[in-house]
């Protein structure tokens, strides 16, 4: 099943390898969190303008979640140890968490800004 993963993968390559996915993996999830805001508002049927807060959360929260995906994804890539894919998939699960609840206060619900 996982026959076309590398089976072993020298230390100083992993070292210099994780920086570097992290940082396109940050990378992207700046661009997918944009899109992500716009699709937002297309889906709420909202002009992005209206939306300015969420979308800004959704562009900066973008690229620690893609981040830290795209650094599990490499740990597993590799075979590193069970651990350390582990606390990589948990901070990616609490970016994902931290994410999603800036998002939704900075959403502006009906009658939050009436008095």
């Amino acid at each position: 099943m996982d026959s076309w993963r590398p089976s072993s993968v020298p230390g100083s390559v992993c070292a210099a390898l994780t920086p570097v996915v992290a940082f396109f993996g940050g990378w992207l999830g700046l661009r997918l969190g944009d899109s992500f805001g716009y699709m937002l508002a297309w889906l709420v049927d909202r002009d992005i303008a209206e939306l300015k807060d969420a979308w800004i959360w959704c562009t900066i929260m973008g690229a620690p979640v893609t981040a830290a995906a795209s650094v599990w994804f490499m740990l597993w890539l590799i075979r590193s140890p069970r651990w350390s894919q582990q606390a990589a998939l948990v901070a990616f699960g609490v970016a994902v968490l931290a994410a999603a609840t800036l998002i939704l206060a900075a959403y502006p619900w009906p009658g939050r800004y009436e008095s």
